[in-house]
């Protein structure tokens, strides 16, 4: 397991002021072999999303590893739980899609085909495709960019089947899209089809140029800086690019995607990638936000177990000068009037007949003012796959869990009905609405950990607008509690101190807690910090055992070869040749030994690691359940959603634990070599045969 860089952002406070509107992701290529363990530390920073570079996968591979190089990846991303956002596609000179020999140029989309349809195993929202390569002539450029339009077309489908939108990146130099105006050329007659805009190879004119023409057309970004002239990737800021005024075209074009990075040098640490060091120090600037939750040793929360922030102390928070935008949440609970809810035999076996008759079509309604901010969509755990997330001005608009959709037929723009339910705790008003809601999207996700009720499966989930999920409990925002909320802080003020400022209101503090949104996954952090601890503890000691192990045989076969050692004595061969002899027999005997230990620590690496992950889990999880679920209806969701665990381990040996381990046992070797037979060969032959000992 290691850890590299996690992300390479870093910004101005101005920039961070735009930016945290953003979910931030990166390239897959700031790390040269990405392993699961890079993308759970990245994600755990905030970099909740990714870049998946395929020429990590293609080149300088041989054809026949291409497929399972990318079957890796998807396996290291599964574990780490990490979103992809996109996907960009293989390039090189040769791989061409414009190129005008059009056998070699069908070749080559052919074979682009082929990566799209792998693609489709990372359900990603994107794909990044390079228009051409270059050096391209002024001569043939009209009909290589005819070339790029037909390649493009044939693609297109391709990508349509995996649910991709496939966009243009702009490219430097002599490349086909290296102004806006070629650019649009190449998409406009292709419906759907998106450019990707690459804030390192525009060097033909102004951002606010390239928005004017393409603003609209954004479908994804790559950013990094550079001197405006020369193709650098630098880490934004440390360039001549104005982040401020690029964001703000950004928001004004109405791009709601990720803010994908892909910087790759820090020009303040002589152009190297930067280390973990340097990502913790500047990660403090880029989560300028901090989350308001409820103090459960003194404010138990709701009759169930959920959070009861007053709207009248989140709003005090909210109009603080500090304060740029925030998130707030409610959770409730409805009844489906004509549609029935998710069950499974677990569920169903675990619920008495009166909770059976008195919650058979409940579900969970987590209402938000953006839904692309809320917890789960943010963590991960929830993953819109259909329409568009909820917004401030939504009212009876949801997102629907696409198994409820599929068991009721449902789909985008149909209509359904919920009810209040009179059993719930929470609903201390007695309320008795009836609500018409309209389906805006439709999520995916399942729970990681056993549930027992119905109603903590993630597929019985209704994510709402505020006024739904408060409507049903008879209330409005203003008088309605809520679950929590996320500040975001502007980019010119200090986080700690604007907590400060903020724990000065006129709000009750003992009932709350003000978290930092770096510290977010305390589960998470609890499980990498254990799963690191007893890692580094197994290794130590497995060092120490072997050692001993092996100096002990070591012994004993020195021991067993007295009367060989006694006939080379007496044969005239002197003792530096007989111990020069047990040195080379040693290394014929190590070097297959560290080959097959190697080989044997990947296979039972993997077995091993998860069983003790799953210990170390495993008491962080229930402690987490004890403290969150109350009569247990929803809350188990609340707890798989919010406090979130390692799953599984992606173990890798690194050369440096490799390096440690043939140097050690090396000098074990020796010293045991030394120390047995010295013995042996202070003795003449007489006493070597006569020896029982």
């Amino acid at each position: 397991m290691r850890k590299y860089i996690l992300m390479t952002v870093l910004s101005t406070f101005s920039f961070i002021c735009h930016a945290q509107q953003y979910e931030v992701g990166t390239t897959t290529a700031i790390w040269k072999n990405p392993v699961a363990a890079d993308f759970m530390e990245a994600k755990m920073q905030g970099v909740h999303y990714i870049e998946v570079a395929l020429n990590q996968c293609y080149r300088g591979v041989p054809a026949e590893e291409v497929i399972p190089r990318i079957k890796l990846m998807k396996s290291r991303v599964d574990s780490a739980g990490i979103q992809v956002w996109s996907i960009h596609l293989p390039f090189s000179r040769t791989l061409d899609i414009s190129v005008l020999d059009d056998s070699l140029r069908a070749k080559n989309v052919r074979f682009m085909a082929q990566m799209i349809e792998q693609c489709g195993q990372f359900k990603p929202a994107r794909l990044v495709l390079h228009p051409s390569s270059e050096p391209i002539a002024d001569s043939v450029r009209a009909r290589r960019i005819v070339n790029a339009q037909r390649s493009i077309m044939y693609l297109k489908p391709y990508a349509d089947r995996i649910g991709a939108q496939l966009c243009i990146e702009n490219l430097p130099r002599t490349c086909l899209g290296n102004t806006p105006e070629e650019l649009l050329e190449i998409i406009c007659g292709i419906p759907g089809v998106k450019v990707c805009f690459d804030t390192n190879h525009y060097s033909k004119g102004s951002i606010e140029h390239f928005m004017k023409i393409l603003g609209r057309h954004i479908g994804t970004i790559h950013a990094s800086d550079f001197d405006l002239v020369n193709e650098s990737h630098w880490l934004p800021t440390q360039g001549k690019i104005d982040w401020q005024r690029f964001v703000k075209e950004l928001r004004s074009n109405g791009y709601k995607g990720v803010f994908m990075y892909e910087a790759m040098k820090d020009c303040d640490h002589n152009k190297a990638r930067p280390v973990p060091s340097r990502i913790y120090e500047t990660f403090k600037n880029i989560t300028n936000s901090f989350s308001m939750e409820i103090n459960r040793r003194v404010n138990l929360g709701t009759p169930r177990g959920g959070g009861n922030i007053k709207g009248k102390d989140i709003k005090k928070i909210a109009e603080s000068e500090d304060i740029s935008s925030f998130v707030k949440r409610i959770n409730s609970v409805a009844d489906l009037v004509d549609n029935d809810i998710i069950e499974t035999k677990k569920t169903i076996a675990n619920q008495s007949p009166e909770r059976a008759e008195n919650f058979k079509r409940t579900v969970m309604l987590t209402g938000v003012n953006d839904s692309s901010k809320e917890n789960k969509f943010v963590s991960g755990a929830y993953k819109l796959i259909e329409g568009e997330h909820l917004e401030e001005n939504d009212k009876s608009k949801i997102l629907i869990h696409k198994d409820l959709a599929e068991k009721n037929n449902l789909k985008i723009g149909d209509k359904i009905k919920i009810k209040s339910n009179l059993f719930d705790a929470d609903n201390e008003k007695g309320a008795n609405e009836t609500l018409e809601v309209e389906i805006k999207g439709i999520f995916d996700g399942h729970n990681k950990s056993s549930v027992t009720s119905a109603q903590e499966l993630y597929e019985n989930t209704l994510i709402t607008d505020l006024d739904t999920a408060a409507k049903v409990y008879g209330n409005t925002e203003d008088t309605a509690v809520y679950q929590d909320a996320t500040f975001f802080v502007k980019g010119d003020k200090n986080l700690d101190q604007v907590i400060k400022n903020i724990k000065k209101l006129d709000i009750n503090w003992k009932q709350y807690n003000l978290i930092k949104s770096s510290t977010n996954y305390p589960a998470l952090q609890q499980s990498i910090s254990g799963i690191y601890s007893i890692a580094n503890k197994l290794f130590a000691a497995s060092l120490i055992f072997a050692g001993i192990t092996v100096s002990l045989l070591l012994l004993l076969w020195m021991n067993a070869r007295k009367k060989e050692i006694a006939i080379f004595l007496s044969l005239g061969i002197s003792k530096l040749k007989i111990f020069g002899q047990f040195v080379v027999e040693l290394v014929f005997i190590s070097i297959p030994a560290y080959i097959g230990s190697y080989f044997l620590a990947l296979y039972t690496g993997n077995m091993i690691g998860n069983n003790i992950l799953n210990k170390v889990t495993g008491n962080i999880t229930k402690q987490i359940a004890k403290q969150s679920a109350s009569s247990g209806l929803g809350g188990g969701a609340e707890v798989d959603g919010f406090n979130k665990t390692l799953t599984s381990l992606d173990i890798n040996i690194l050369p440096k634990s490799i390096i440690y381990v043939i140097l050690f046992m090396s000098l074990v070797l020796i010293i045991s070599l030394v120390l047995s037979s010295i013995s042996s060969l202070k003795k003449n032959p007489k006493e070597l045969l006569i020896d029982t000992k």
